[in-house]
């Protein structure tokens, strides 16, 4: 390490391996890096498209569990970019924060015709108004709309 030159990095020092040569070359050389860099980021898209799956010869059980790996995948990918749980994201998805909340009733609901259930106390209790929901319903006056006067001529 006794050269102190090492460290030093010019366009000349870049452009020695090219130095003689001609334009073609250069051209040659930059079309064929392009080439080599875009065909290597390409190639997950084309083995997917050439390769993957044909979701018309599916059926509707097979295009649904392509569909959930897929949607995991990306669930997976997205947690891992905002380090987090991905079942804390899936579970914003399903609403309640647990997997019991996400199974249907096992009796379906009925419109009542009458007033009945909510005179008996059946009826949900509605729950209290946020602020910011109290807020929005607010009616307030807007800004001041200045006169406009016919002689602006």
């Amino acid at each position: 390490m006794t050269d102190g030159n090492i460290n030093e990095v010019t366009p000349v020092t870049l452009m020695a391996r090219f130095q003689g040569t001609g334009l073609k070359t250069i051209i040659v050389f930059t079309l064929v890096v392009h080439v080599v860099v875009i065909g290597a980021s390409s190639v997950p898209y084309l083995v997917k498209s050439v390769f993957g799956a044909n979701a018309a010869a599916m059926t509707k059980e097979e295009r649904v569990k392509v569909a959930v790996k897929e949607a995991t995948e990306a669930i997976r990918d997205i947690a891992a970019d905002y380090q987090l749980n991905p079942q804390e994201i899936s579970d914003q998805f399903t609403g309640a924060g647990s997997r019991a909340a996400t199974v249907a009733p096992a009796e379906p609901a009925v419109p009542a015709a009458t007033g009945d259930a909510a005179e008996s106390g059946d009826a949900e209790p509605e729950r209290p108004k946020s602020e910011i929901e109290k807020a929005i319903e607010v009616k307030a006056d807007g800004p001041a709309v200045p006169a406009i006067t016919d002689d602006i001529w």
